[in-house]
């Protein structure tokens, strides 16, 4: 039941392109971060402050994706079919 759960998820994750904005902005940010500060732009603690940052909004970005996809299953009643499905949901 998880394994149909998590492909109905990725599907989900897939088929909306904000979604899946989402999910390659934080990538995009390191990249960027990565080229800041192995190019040498950035010295000193504008190097830690720069890695702090970019840290930060990448777990903010996950969680925020996390928190729509949670939304978006509600508004689906997918909760709501798996309560009543009659496989256990105990692993």
């Amino acid at each position: 039941m998880l394994v149909t759960l998590a492909k109905f998820e990725i599907k989900n994750l897939i088929r909306d392109k904000m979604t899946l904005m989402m999910l390659l902005w934080p990538l995009a940010l390191g990249a960027i971060g990565k080229y800041l500060i192995s190019s040498g732009v950035l010295e000193g603690q504008a190097v830690s402050v720069t890695a702090m940052i970019l840290s930060l909004i990448t777990g903010f970005a996950y969680g925020a994706m996390s928190g729509f996809s949670l939304l978006d299953d509600r508004d689906d009643q997918v909760f709501a079919s798996i309560q009543i499905s009659p496989v256990s949901l105990a692993l």
